[in-house]
């Protein structure tokens, strides 16, 4: 899907700018990292493209889905059915085991059936080397492998969209690059569209399309 937003602006509760884009455009199959120094906004500004933060001014459209119009309801099942959400911090369930976590989402899917969504869920954590043999709590698992669940979470609904919030941000560099690697043998296999905010050179430089808030900030504001 392809995603379009124009004349952006995002205020706190004392009316002060935090976010302001004057025009983004992100092709449909495409790959875009969003860079920024910390504080400067890059996660309202996915939550902005997700949905989940409505901005006071502009638009996001992913193809003719306006998300910063679009009734509660509606949201939600745009979002269940087209984004998966890689958030910086795993939250996983750390009494559950792996498949556990990763199914639990799906349960709120009345597309998919159970059947379907436990063999999408395995054959991910197989792809992001996940092990499920002697895990039987998400607790016991490394840094690494429970960020990589996090993302397996994130796509078992085959998502068309992929939004990652700095999804390397806890981990070393030798677990960094395993991830990303997961990330694009997914986005590749099912040509997903993929935006990612990091401020980590070694991911940024894996992107075609670099953005950063500075270019995307609106003059003006």
């Amino acid at each position: 899907m392809k995603c379009y937003v124009k004349d952006l602006v995002v205020r706190n509760a004392d009316g002060e700018v935090i976010v302001s884009v004057d025009e983004l455009v992100v092709e449909n199959g495409g790959t875009t990292s969003i860079s920024g120094p910390s504080g400067s906004g890059k996660t309202t500004l996915l939550y902005c493209l997700s949905g989940l933060i409505k901005p006071n001014e502009g638009f996001v459209n992913w193809d003719e889905h306006n998300v910063t119009t679009m009734a509660d309801n509606k949201l939600n099942k745009f979002r269940r059915e087209n984004i998966g959400f890689i958030f910086q911090s795993p939250f996983l369930f750390d009494e559950l085991d792996p498949l556990s976590n990763v199914t639990i989402q799906s349960a709120f899917n009345a597309n998919l059936s159970k059947k379907a969504v436990n063999e999408r869920a395995i054959e991910l954590l197989d792809l992001f080397k996940v092990p499920l043999k002697g895990r039987k709590t998400a607790s016991v698992l490394s840094g690494g492998e429970k960020q990589r669940l996090s993302m397996a979470r994130g796509l078992v609904n085959n998502p068309k969209i992929i939004l990652a919030d700095e999804p390397t941000a806890s981990l070393d560099g030798r677990n960094s690059k395993i991830l990303m690697d997961c990330l694009f043998s997914y986005h590749k296999n099912h040509s997903t569209t993929l935006v990612v905010v990091s401020h980590d050179n070694d991911v940024l430089s894996r992107f075609i399309n670099n953005l950063s808030l500075t270019q995307l900030r609106e003059t003006d504001v």
